[in-house]
């Protein structure tokens, strides 16, 4: 069957006990590298399902997709995870009030002092948030709240926009991505 302007949907072909992942990589020729890298809060949420794939689809954009069944993720996948982020032009990273995970924060951060491409959606946790059914003590929302205004502070002095919707930075970084295509400039 002849594929004209689609998005095919690819397995890596990792070791069978770090399988799982799946990257989308565009038919288009000149697209030779993953465009964007879909980081952030994972678990049980759909962000990238609902929002970011089809907004990536609908441009064109080639992604790597890390999220994994809750529970599925080992530490062999954290080099699969660098293999792809070191790949991809773009890092799109959507930290919501769903999570307390603080490593998508400091990635984050990470990419931004290196130069790199970054896309960012913030939200805070809220005070009725809960986790697992319990709420948040008021030491522990502080922190994390912390770690998100460093967060927005690193980008803003890097002079990089932040997104409260998550529909926004993926349009954002569907226009880094973009941008990198057209100049033949990746990071």
């Amino acid at each position: 069957k002849k594929m004209q302007n689609q998005v095919l949907e690819r397995r890596i072909l990792w070791p069978k006990e770090v399988s799982g992942y799946a990257i989308c990589l565009s038919t288009n020729p000149s697209i030779l590298k993953m465009q964007v890298f879909l980081g952030g809060t994972v678990g049980n949420t759909t962000w990238r399902k609902k929002v970011a794939i089809p907004i990536m689809e609908a441009a064109g954009i080639s992604y790597f997709n890390p999220q994994l069944g809750v529970g599925e993720w080992t530490p062999a996948h954290q080099k699969i995870e660098a293999e792809a982020k070191e790949l991809a032009e773009v890092w799109l990273f959507v930290i919501t009030g769903e999570t307390r995970g603080v490593a998508s924060m400091i990635e984050a951060a990470y990419r931004i002092g290196k130069g790199g491409k970054v896309a960012i959606c913030l939200q805070n946790i809220e005070e009725d948030s809960l986790f697992d059914g319990l709420p948040l003590n008021e030491n522990e929302l502080k922190d994390l709240n912390r770690g998100r205004a460093y967060l927005l502070e690193i980008a803003t002095q890097n002079q990089l926009p932040v997104f409260e919707e998550v529909t926004e930075a993926a349009k954002y970084a569907v226009d880094l991505a973009k941008q990198s295509a057209n100049t033949g400039l990746g990071y």
